[in-house]
């Protein structure tokens, strides 16, 4: 939607820089010297101009760095145990020599047992070679990094079990994602917004942001079609941003610059959006009578 500014108040842009916030976690919180006022009977009208950040965090943190396993020890009897990732960034080359690791050390409590995990680097996949069955369980947080598929329901498909050809080897069905999250999520607290996510949730999101650097580059983003938000509030002295992953994770990087620009409009009347229209003539004139109808005829024939 497209707004007019239709008062003579002088923009304002505001520049934030993590550098100088009050506070990094779980927000960044800023508190304005100067704070951003209304007058009377005007409404605040912001958008997001500019946000920069280095894409520095991890992509394997509290939230996805679980991977559980039951496993056949003999006879039937099945042991399982969850396997604990280290907070950090990792590849999948990273990832599967850590896992590797992890299972040549112990194996739920028991001796280290021939499982074997490796990288097929035409598919870009991941399997897992057992020597007797195995399959990967709940709770296992990582589904999304490593290739774990979906069902019709769009549920991730645990248990996985291992095929028997080749012989107890699970293969996951999808390509490994190591990536992160394909999109930031930049929050503000404090405001009202309407903006839906999936869920059909309203949330306070002010933009979408596409991660479009690689690990250890600045991530910049400057919408090419900006959205407006009017805020009903009177005055702005405290400002808390935060980032988010497209699962409503905290991001929180090392650094975070944003650019707000705060104009200032007059509301206007939602009936006369129309004007010039034959139902805004109508709605502010009546409808004419058959009387004024056949005196307007009787003036065009006698012109």
């Amino acid at each position: 939607m497209t707004y007019y500014q239709n008062t003579p108040i002088q923009t304002h842009s505001v520049f934030l820089d993590s550098k100088f916030c009050e506070q990094r976690e779980p927000a960044f919180n800023y508190i304005l010297e100067t704070a951003l006022r209304a007058p009377l009977g005007v409404n605040m009208l912001l958008t997001v101009d500019n946000v920069t950040f280095p894409v520095t965090y991890p992509n394997i943190n509290e939230n996805n760095n679980l991977l559980s396993f039951t496993y056949d020890s003999g006879g039937g009897v099945f042991v399982s145990f969850t396997l604990t990732f280290a907070v950090g960034y990792y590849s999948v080359f990273d990832f599967v020599n850590e896992l590797n690791r992890q299972l040549s050390v112990t194996f739920g409590g028991v001796p280290a047992l021939p499982i074997i995990a490796s990288v097929n680097r035409n598919s870009c996949r991941i399997s897992i070679a057992c020597a007797n069955p195995t399959s990967v369980i709940a709770p296992t947080t990582c589904g999304e990094l490593i290739g774990i598929g979906r069902n019709v329901d769009n549920e991730l498909i645990i248990p996985l079990a291992a095929n028997l050809n080749p012989a107890y080897t699970i293969l996951f069905p999808r390509g490994f994602n190591f990536g992160g999250t394909p999109y930031a999520f930049l929050k503000m607290a404090s405001v009202n917004l309407n903006n839906i996510n999936s869920n059909g949730e309203i949330n306070d999101c002010l933009c979408r942001i596409p991660i479009n650097a690689p690990q250890g580059g600045l991530c910049n983003y400057r919408p090419s079609d900006p959205i407006r938000f009017v805020l009903q509030r009177a005055e702005i002295n405290n400002i808390a941003l935060r980032l988010e992953d497209r699962d409503n994770n905290p991001i929180i990087p090392d650094e975070l610059q944003v650019v707000l620009r705060v104009d200032f409009i007059v509301p206007v009347d939602a009936t006369a959006l129309d004007e010039g229209t034959i139902d805004f003539f109508y709605r502010e004139n009546g409808v004419p009578t058959q009387e004024e109808i056949d005196d307007d005829d009787v003036d065009v024939i006698g012109t």
